[in-house]
């Protein structure tokens, strides 16, 4: 079952080689919850080459809770409520509705090395596509 975490440590949520930190927009759009079920299914598949995965979004821990429930994941999500670890990937963005600016995490994909060193980052990822991206940029790293 997943955990919803306020801040990212990389050291304790790492493989044996290091960690998926994906980023989605807003917990509960379609889009996202598309992603979020296709890192769950391919966790198996991650973890075998040595990688853990965590989902991060500027949603609050109560509402990451409920969707991490909901979906049924087995990986942890960081509630970055307070922007500090999307600002630090320089992954912050926004849309506008009815004039209105609202903060989101970009849809962006990084892999760390245990030691949190960036090994790959995957811009504009598809969420359909995301995990099997994840796999074969690690697949990439191994060779």
């Amino acid at each position: 079952m997943a955990k919803v975490l306020t801040d990212l440590n990389v050291k304790e949520l790492s493989g044996t080689n290091g960690l998926v930190v994906f980023f989605y927009p807003r917990a509960n759009a379609g889009p996202c919850s598309i992603e979020v079920n296709v890192f769950n299914h391919k966790l198996p598949d991650i973890q075998a080459l040595g990688y853990n995965v965590v989902g991060v979004s500027l949603d609050d821990v109560k509402t990451n809770e409920e969707f991490a429930k909901k979906e049924g994941l087995n990986y942890d999500l960081v509630a970055d409520h307070d922007q500090k670890v999307t600002k630090k990937f320089n992954d912050l963005g926004a849309f506008d509705i009815d004039g209105k600016h609202i903060p989101i995490a970009e849809r962006t994909t990084y892999i760390l090395d245990k030691d949190g060193n960036i090994q790959v980052t995957l811009k504009d990822v598809q969420p359909i596509t995301a995990a099997t991206d994840v796999i074969k940029a690690i697949e990439g790293i191994k060779k």
